[in-house]
């Protein structure tokens, strides 16, 4: 530690050396006025500064503002040294810019005490500076990281607009990336596959897990697979990349081109509701599997349910971040909260709409922002409209696969032959 002492008497800043040199602070420099003093603390950047009050030229009390508009804004103790007693002088010493003062003729025990005591906050102010530095440095590497990934992400991610506009839908991420997965894309067919996922956790970690289930979720839209090989073949991505303690609630499903079919595969979600157009009566339908990314294939259940739509008839999807929402009581809203809810919407607006049962729910809970992500998906039945393949309109083939006996007998003959027919285009 460096202490700097300022004084026009060269007896009062001997005697002030030695003691400090007797105290163990041997690296001390020397001013004889307040211009030098200036000087000397551009050129040494000491750590305490001993400051005497009355000097020709600059006074002390001229020389510490002066000093502490040159320091670097960490703790910078600086001292008088004054022969002045009167209360007035004292509280202008502190007024100025000074930390402490000691009296002429002083006590060496009590002040080599203050020059400890203050030298040893500075050495925390430094130490808290170098951390705060540090954290800054990696506050920004996080915040361009995860600029970065949020490009990745909004670039890889994305809906075409012309599926997206058959569904009204809701998205409310509990931080800056989603944890919920919304993906819907066309069918060869004319229909739309699309999916509903909720994974482990929010944030940053829990997104991870959507890039690879988005790309293998177009490769089987464009090849028109059944939702049970979607199923199979999403559980294997998800084994594949993501660690044991992660997996992915999802609904999946595929609605006709007529729009008032849809068969749905459900696991670890929340029950889709079914609402009557008639009498306000519900259908609930409970997940019946696992969460995808937790059963080896073998053990993976595709069984998926058929759901008939009358004209105008809603499928309501979301994930249990929506009924986990609590009021003032903590009492979360649930499933049964929810359908009072949708009961109230058709009352009032006949068709569920997302952004209005979205702000109900909010209503209710006590906080506006939720805890978790949030999805919300509502389908309206009603004919899709979606051209079938007119990449390969005018186009005719023929393929034919020759099954005998040997072949018959492989355990996994289905799954090759189903695979080779969904790599033919269209």
């Amino acid at each position: 530690m460096k202490i700097l002492i300022v004084d026009d008497e060269s007896i009062n800043r001997m005697l002030l050396m030695n003691m400090l040199l007797n105290a163990g602070y041997d690296n001390c420099v020397e001013a004889a006025n307040g211009k030098e003093a200036i000087e000397k603390f551009k050129k040494e950047k000491p750590d305490l500064v001993l400051l005497d009050v009355l000097m020709p030229g600059m006074s002390g009390f001229e020389v510490a503002p002066a000093i502490r508009a040159l320091d670097d804004g960490t703790y910078l103790p600086i001292l008088f040294i004054t022969a002045l007693e009167d209360k007035e002088s004292l509280v202008r010493c502190l007024e100025t810019g000074g930390n402490d003062f000691a009296t002429k003729p002083f006590d060496k025990h009590i002040l080599v005490a203050k020059i400890r005591a203050h030298l040893k906050i500075r050495a925390l102010s430094q130490f808290i500076e170098q951390q705060n530095k540090a954290l800054r440095i990696y506050q920004q590497r996080v915040a361009r990281e995860h600029a970065i990934v949020e490009h990745i992400f909004s670039h890889a991610i994305v809906n075409k607009p012309e599926i997206l506009a058959h569904f009204d839908y809701c998205l409310t991420p509990a931080e800056t990336f989603n944890g919920d997965l919304f993906l819907c894309e066309a069918s060869p067919s004319g229909g739309i596959y699309f999916l509903v996922g909720d994974f482990t956790g929010h944030g940053l970690a829990s997104a991870i897990g959507a890039l690879p289930v988005t790309r293998a979720f177009k490769e089987l839209s464009q090849q028109g697979v059944s939702i049970p090989e979607f199923i199979t073949d999403l559980n294997h991505v998800l084994l594949q990349f993501l660690p044991g303690d992660m997996f992915m609630a999802a609904v999946v499903g595929e609605i006709n081109a007529e729009g008032n079919r849809v068969t749905l595969w459900q696991g670890g979600m929340p029950a889709t509701l079914v609402p009557s157009t008639s009498d306000f009566s519900f259908r609930t339908l409970p997940s019946r599997h696992m969460a995808l990314g937790i059963l080896e294939d073998h053990e993976l259940n595709t069984d998926c349910d058929i759901i008939q739509l009358e004209k105008n008839q809603q499928l309501v999807i979301y994930s249990d971040g929506l009924i986990e929402s609590a009021n003032e009581n903590n009492d979360m809203l649930l499933e049964e909260g929810l359908i009072d809810l949708v009961k109230l919407e058709l009352k009032e607006r006949n068709l569920v709409s997302a952004a209005s049962l979205r702000e109900r729910v909010a209503n209710y809970a006590s906080n506006e922002i939720f805890d978790d992500d949030v999805t919300l998906v509502v389908f309206t039945s009603k004919p899709l409209n979606i051209p079938k393949n007119s990449d390969f309109a005018g186009l005719s083939s023929t393929h034919e696969v020759l099954l005998e006996a040997q072949h018959l007998k492989q355990p996994d003959i289905l799954q090759r032959v189903l695979q080779l027919a969904g790599n033919c285009e269209g």
